[in-house]
């Protein structure tokens, strides 16, 4: 099992951020307002990740909220490794419960700190979830940082393909910058809090496009996403022929050419 490490509160580390160094707190305040440019995004989740890809070489980042006899909600992934929507997606609907730090975080968040567990891949019993969301993509750390809000829970988690125990302050420093960021990324969400990127495109494609099947929603949604032909195949179930005819007859019913013009439409 990995290790539990309580960590102080949001309070005493803002009394220490003043004795940090310049360039700490210059880190800070340029990670705060790139935090800040995203929020209400779908950049937020790969702008996220690229600031602790930076500060403490994470590879992968995946956020959500917990609230009591509900399924998680997503509310950020993003990866260096490919296939990082599916991993999360697979977590929340198979996974969750078998996380080793899964009653850690239920039972330890708490209103007035950020609290840290980590734990190692190899420490998970399930087999299929530590293949599925680990060792497919070469992950072996993962480190998750929580805070309670009234009766929800919002959870961080940074994955890395190297185990670093010793150093967890960084994680921490970005943490208490996150969280509060994700907490008003659900509020902006709304309905559409817990609904992957490509769950979402899909909910906006059939408000614009409503003659579209429900296949063709799928890989319409999913190409707007930036999944490649063969990835869609493999999240769908579907042959890689499949998903582009999929896509052509999306596109032929609306007199649409590319992808550029769906989003001009959504966004017109």
């Amino acid at each position: 099992m990995g290790q539990h490490i309580a960590l102080q509160d949001r309070s005493d580390s803002r009394r220490l951020g003043r004795l940090l160094s310049s360039d700490v707190q210059d880190w800070r305040l340029t990670a705060q307002a790139r935090l800040l440019g995203a929020l209400g995004s779908a950049r937020l989740g790969s702008v996220l990740l690229g600031i602790a890809a930076e500060r403490f070489k994470a590879s992968e980042v995946f956020g959500f909220r917990l609230r009591e006899g509900q399924r998680p909600e997503m509310l950020v992934s993003h990866g260096k490794r490919g296939h990082a929507a599916s991993r999360a997606s697979l977590y929340l609907d198979r996974f969750s419960a078998l996380d080793p730090i899964d009653t850690v975080i239920r039972a330890q968040a708490r209103e007035e700190c950020v609290t840290v567990a980590t734990f190692r891949s190899r420490d998970i019993a399930d087999k299929a979830y530590r293949s599925r969301c680990f060792e497919h993509a070469g992950l072996v750390e993962k480190v998750s940082c929580f805070h309670r809000r009234g009766n929800e829970i919002f959870v961080l988690a940074f994955y890395r393909t190297e185990v670093d125990f010793h150093d967890l302050a960084p994680i921490v420093e970005l943490a208490q910058l996150a969280l509060p960021v994700l907490e008003r990324q659900s509020d902006l969400l709304g309905e559409e809090a817990g609904l992957n990127l490509s769950e979402r495109l899909e909910k906006r494609l059939s408000c614009h496009f409503p003659s579209l099947t429900a296949r063709e929603l799928g890989v319409c949604a999913r190409t707007l996403a930036g999944m490649t032909a063969e990835a869609i195949a493999l999240e769908l179930g579907i042959g890689r022929a499949s998903v582009l005819t999929y896509r052509r007859r999306a596109y032929e019913r609306y007199g649409i050419s590319s992808a550029g013009e769906l989003i001009e439409d959504i966004l017109g």
